[in-house]
């Protein structure tokens, strides 16, 4: 047992009470006495500080102050200035030098520094104003509400929440999604955002927004620039600088349409296919192996481009194959000038179908058609065959009318009957109106003698036939085939 003595009452107190023991893990007993000067007599001594001091560190399997029956419990000073605090010869708490607090930790760096789980309030009772955790004030801190909610708390105030399926709402107590802000929210407002480090990350660095520049928000993927807003609320794919309109895309849309902005005074916006700007004005690059085409958008009016398949990244080299002025003059290869009221100028014709597509539409143009036809002398009795010095015809439809020539001289021929000239190239129309045919040549073919022969186009037939009239209008007559002769003819018909 340790023996106690006392000392003499003077200016210093230092070791007015101290354990003579060497062994501080001894249990001990102790009476605080004082020797009154000159005397010897014991007189009881109040103190309100009493220091006691151990001549022992201590560790955490043997601490230098314990309860006798429990020796690997207690108090131990493992280091200068700092306390330690051990249970079952483990240290479960440490006060460093610096005032620094450890829980499950030996070197706390912060006030309170716990390295494994701590749990305030279990019983899920805080409030607004009373928080599971307070912080600094009893109006600010965290607390537990609810079923499985964290609420953090400012000025007895709920500021952000975390319910129990982990979505995190901020300006609302019911969040639906997994960031839900009911509020405005800032994101690096030092404007310091790069297209490699987003203002704001969504799953990856590389993936955000970014506040660029003066007044700029920016979609990045992939650490590139996609999209941009400027500052007048311009729109910009593909281009960083959409100066000057609500959209401008340079680059392909869906199954590879391109947009393209002016800019430049020479150069106008364009839409099209598989094309892209360069950095030099007015020339382009193929976005793929392909062909690429384009409408622009000129001076009021339309010009259309087209170049032939090309490599991805090569240049294009354009040309130009319709336009439409601002006066609304069409030219198809060629620049349309103002010439006669017309509208639309072609270099090089129009093309139709090789078989007619009719329309049912009085005034719409649906076929032309040029070419030649086999002019062939018959007999209505009997066809019969001839030889033939020229044989040459010519045609062309337009629309529903043909018109039509022919030169023929023949001989030897040994048809019998009426003369008629077969093979016109299209079935003349079923109608009592029989188009008449011009005769511009007539030798050695036997008529009536002093008739006049005439000619028109057979109803619903691909022949001509001829008559002859008298001088004065008397009666009409047939014309016989004849052996040999030369005729030429000219005329129009329907079909």
């Amino acid at each position: 047992m340790a023996t106690l003595t006392g000392k003499k009452i003077k200016d210093s107190y230092v070791e007015l009470l101290k354990l003579d023991s060497s062994t501080p893990n001894e249990g001990a007993t102790a009476t605080l006495k004082a020797v009154e000067t000159g005397e010897g007599t014991d007189t009881a001594l109040s103190l309100s500080t009493v220091q006691i001091a151990s001549n022992v560190d201590g560790s955490a399997g043997t601490p230098a102050f314990t309860r006798s029956s429990d020796p690997n419990t207690g108090i131990f000073f493992p280091a200068a200035d700092t306390i330690a605090f051990a249970e079952g010869a483990t240290e479960v708490m440490r006060i460093n030098s610096s005032g620094n607090v450890g829980i499950g930790t030996s070197s706390p760096s912060r006030q309170l520094d716990v390295n494994k789980t701590a749990i305030f309030d279990t019983n899920g009772d805080g409030t607004t104003t009373s928080p599971s955790v307070a912080i600094g004030s009893s109006a600010v801190g965290l607390s537990y509400i609810g079923s499985q909610n964290l609420v953090a708390i400012t000025n007895s105030t709920e500021r952000l929440r975390i319910n129990s399926s982990g979505n995190v709402g901020i300006g609302t107590s019911s969040p639906s999604r997994q960031l839900d802000v009911n509020k405005t929210a800032i994101f690096d407002t030092n404007g310091g955002g790069t297209t490699t480090s987003p203002s704001v990350a969504i799953g990856s660095p590389a993936v955000g927004l970014s506040y660029i520049g003066s007044q700029n928000l920016v979609a990045i993927t992939n650490s590139t620039e996609r999209l941009r807003i400027n500052s007048s609320g311009n729109v910009g794919i593909g281009t960083t600088n959409p100066s000057n309109y609500k959209l401008e895309v340079n680059g392909t849309l869906a199954a590879g349409l391109s947009l393209a902005g002016g800019r430049s005074g020479s150069e106008y916006d364009r839409i099209g296919y598989n094309f892209r700007t360069t950095s030099t004005n007015n020339l382009y690059n193929y976005n793929i192996t392909d062909a690429s085409s384009n409408l622009e958008f000129w001076n009021g009016g339309f010009r259309f481009w087209t170049s032939p398949s090309g490599t991805a990244g090569d240049a294009i080299t354009y040309t130009e194959r319709l336009r439409i002025d601002s006066s609304g003059q069409v030219g198809i290869g060629v620049t349309p000038t103002s010439r006669n009221n017309t509208r639309l100028q072609i270099v090089d014709g129009i093309g139709f179908p090789s078989t007619q597509v009719a329309s049912s539409d009085a005034n719409t143009l649906d076929d032309y058609e040029e070419g030649t036809w086999p002019p062939t002398i018959i007999g209505t009795s009997t066809a019969g065959t001839a030889n033939y010095t020229t044989a040459t015809a010519r045609y062309t439809k337009i629309g529903r009318q043909v018109f039509f020539e022919a030169n023929i001289t023949w001989g030897s021929g040994s048809g019998t009957g009426d003369l008629r000239i077969s093979g016109l190239p299209f079935t003349s129309s079923n109608t009592t109106t029989l188009p008449s045919v011009a005769i511009g040549y007539w030798n050695d073919v036997v008529k009536t003698a002093n008739h006049i022969p005439t000619a028109h186009v057979d109803n619903n037939a691909t022949q001509i036939v001829f008559r002859t009239i008298e001088p004065d209008g008397g009666t009409a007559g047939t014309v016989a085939y004849d052996a040999a002769g030369a005729i030429q003819v000219s005329g129009s018909y329907t079909v």
